[in-house]
């Protein structure tokens, strides 16, 4: 609960639901599982899933990304698979990122959350957490279900979504990594990718100061 007297929407965007039994647990499996909901973290941790929490109410804020950097900097984001929580994902993802985190995405074949996973099939839950694809693979897959590569307009699109989450990677050697593989991806020179991202970097601030 808010501390009588503490502003609550402040309150919320600087704690996390489930952090603090969640420490020794952070340490031991060495990454955090975030979560969407309070009732998806009594869930997980009932299954086992002790380094699990939730952000309480508010979208992932800086402060909460740096609370969580304390114990781990790998983090494995396991939000809901409609549009409203992938669209929190990739949120999420750009705002760690930037803050050097190792981020990967845990995701179902079916459209069930962590809670009702945790419930009806314990064995598909952990073999999802097990197995999470690193952000920007995961966003890549996601750009080119969503737009036809095949057409000149769709590759720009698909390089327009995938490079704005290439470019606040601080690490130079993953950038180049992740353009590479844009370029197999669409058929297109790595040197033209790499001078869109430039443009990119050099036309719009990071979403999130270091």
């Amino acid at each position: 609960d808010c501390p009588t007297g503490i502003d609550m929407a402040a309150y919320k965007s600087r704690v996390l639901y489930g952090i603090f039994p969640s420490r020794r647990a952070l340490r031991s499996e060495g990454f955090a599982l975030l979560v969407e909901g309070n009732m998806d973290v009594i869930a997980m941790h009932q299954a086992g899933f002790s380094n699990t929490m939730a952000v309480s109410g508010t979208a992932l804020t800086e402060e909460q990304l740096r609370l969580i950097k304390r114990y781990t900097d790998t983090l494995r984001l396991f939000f809901d698979m409609d549009s409203a929580g992938q669209k929190a994902a990739r949120k999420s993802a750009e705002m760690a990122l930037p803050l050097g985190f190792s981020v990967l995405i845990v995701s179902l074949s079916s459209g069930k959350d962590a809670a009702e996973m945790a419930k009806d099939n314990i064995d598909a839950l952990r073999e999802a957490v097990s197995k999470p694809k690193p952000a920007p693979e995961y966003f890549l897959e996601m750009a080119l279900a969503t737009h036809d590569a095949k057409l000149a307009e769709g590759k720009r699109r698909i390089a327009e979504d995938f490079l704005g989450l290439v470019r606040i990677i601080p690490q130079t050697i993953e950038q180049m990594h992740w353009v590479h593989a844009l370029s197999n991806r669409l058929g297109v020179l790595e040197q033209t990718l790499l001078e869109t991202l430039k443009t990119m970097k050099s036309s719009s601030p990071l979403a999130v100061s270091s």
